[in-house]
Order: C-alpha cells, then sequence, then structure tokens
C-alpha cells in the first residue's frame, strides 16, 4: 500500500479512522468483501448501520452490565459484545479507538462524539434529497 498510497503511517491510520475502515487480520470475512494490504489482512468498511449498532451495543452494555461511563473495562466490553451480539472482538477494539482512547485495559469513550453518529445513524434513513423535500411538510401545511 505505501507504494500506492502517498501518506506518511500516522495519516493514513488517521484516514482509516476517519473513514471508518476496519484492518482486520485472520478475522473470518470473506475475501471479497475486503481489500489485501501489506500481505497481512485486509481493510474493510464498516457500514454506518452496523458502526451504530455495535455503538448501540455499547451503551446497553454499560447500562446492563452496571459498568461505569469513564474508564471502562475494555476487556469486558469486548467480552461482552463478543458473547452477547457476536460482534468480533477486533471490531470492538477498533471502534473503541475510533470513540475515544484506549489505554492499557481502560477505555475513555468520546460520549459525544458517540452519541452524535448513533443519531446520524439513524436519521440518516429518513434523510431525503433537496429535489424532493422532506415528505413531512404537506402535513404541517
Amino acid at each position: 500500500m505505501a507504494q500506492i498510497i502517498q501518506a506518511s503511517d500516522m495519516e493514513f491510520s488517521e484516514a482509516l479512522k476517519d473513514q471508518h475502515i476496519l484492518e482486520l487480520e485472520g478475522v473470518g470475512f470473506p475475501s471479497f468483501l475486503s481489500v489485501a494490504y501489506s500481505g497481512t489482512g485486509y481493510l474493510r468498511p464498516l457500514p454506518l448501520e452496523q458502526l451504530s449498532n455495535v455503538l448501540v451495543y455499547i451503551f446497553t452494555s454499560l447500562i446492563s452490565y452496571g459498568l461505569p461511563r469513564k474508564q471502562i473495562s475494555a476487556s469486558r466490553l469486548v467480552e461482552i459484545l463478543q458473547e452477547e451480539h457476536e460482534v468480533p472482538s477486533a471490531v470492538t477494539s477498533q471502534v473503541m479507538r475510533w470513540f475515544g482512547f484506549v489505554s492499557g485495559d481502560r477505555w475513555e469513550m468520546d460520549e459525544i462524539k458517540a452519541v452524535r453518529h448513533v443519531g446520524l445513524g439513524l436519521l440518516r434513513p429518513h434523510i431525503v434529497s433537496a429535489s424532493h423535500g422532506p415528505s413531512f411538510l404537506p402535513l404541517i401545511l
């Protein structure tokens, strides 16, 4: 990839994070859904709907298991999502890094960013192109 993409490793990692591209190694995804890179794994975009679902699973797990909102046990959360919702640990770990900072076994969630993304995931199916106008307008007039 380094020969194709002219960016530093830091810039490349930030771009993957910003675009919600998973870096997977040995996870059972069909190869046609992924792009091989550097011979060690695959790159795969995580669709908005699935990303929103993972974040909702995180929020409900925090409540259901009485986990704290700050300094969350990363390993416990990965375990819960894998057991309860069948989310692969590699996916949960990367989503935690996208929406916060992981240090050791502690995850400091960026709550505002995570909630904003869930909101976008909920609203996205209802966005109507400007040429058609919103469907609720006739009800108001």
